[in-house]
C-alpha cells in the first residue's frame, strides 16, 4: 500500500464499527491539531514533537489487527501515571475514574517474547497497579470497542496535557 492519509487507509481497509471507531479516533487526534503524516499503515502520533501513541491500521485479523492503538514507551508513556501525583499526567486520571483504570487494565499488552528489548516482559505500574510480563508498549487497544476507544481518547488527552505542563 502506498502512503495515504489516515482516513483514506481507514476507509480502504476497515468496515462497520471498526471503521466508525477508527475514524472517530482520527477525528479526535485532529481536533487537538495533531498532524497525521501520510503513511502506509503505521503512525507515530506526536504532539509538539513528543510521542503520544502509536497506531496501526491493517484491516487484517492477524495480530495486531485490524487496527491497534499502542501507548508510548517510558518515560512519556501512559503506563507510569499514578494517582498519587508523582507524575503530572496522573492528575488527569482521577480516583473516581475506575472505569478508565479497569478498561486500561483489560487492554494490557503482554510480551510475546519477541526477542526485543522487553523480552521476556517487564514489571510495570499501569495507573497505580503493578503487572508482570508487559511489552515495551504496555497498553494495546486492538480493534477497540466504544468503551476502549473512549479510554484511549482520555489517555491521549491526559498525555497532551502532560506535554503542555512539561513545556512550562
Amino acid at each position: 500500500m502506498s502512503k495515504q492519509q489516515m482516513e483514506d487507509v481507514i476507509g480502504a481497509v476497515l468496515n462497520g464499527e471498526a471503521r466508525r471507531n477508527a475514524l472517530d479516533f482520527a477525528a479526535h487526534l485532529r481536533s487537538h491539531g495533531i498532524p497525521l503524516a501520510e503513511a502506509e499503515n503505521y503512525w507515530e502520533v506526536a504532539y509538539n514533537g513528543k510521542s503520544v501513541c502509536f497506531l496501526m491500521i491493517t484491516g487484517s485479523g492477524d495480530a495486531p489487527g485490524p487496527w491497534t492503538i499502542w501507548s508510548d514507551q517510558e518515560p512519556g508513556s501512559w503506563v507510569a501515571w499514578r494517582e498519587d501525583g508523582t507524575d503530572r499526567g496522573a492528575r488527569e486520571i482521577r480516583p473516581e475514574d475506575e472505569s478508565v483504570r479497569e478498561t486500561a487494565w483489560a487492554n494490557l499488552n503482554r510480551c510475546a517474547s519477541c526477542g526485543g528489548e522487553c523480552s521476556p516482559g517487564k514489571r510495570k505500574t499501569v495507573l497505580g497497579k503493578a503487572f508482570d510480563g508487559l511489552c515495551s508498549s504496555a497498553l494495546a487497544f486492538t480493534d477497540p470497542d466504544t468503551e476502549a476507544l473512549n479510554c484511549a481518547k482520555r489517555m491521549v488527552d491526559a498525555r497532551i496535557r502532560d506535554i503542555h505542563l512539561s513545556a512550562n
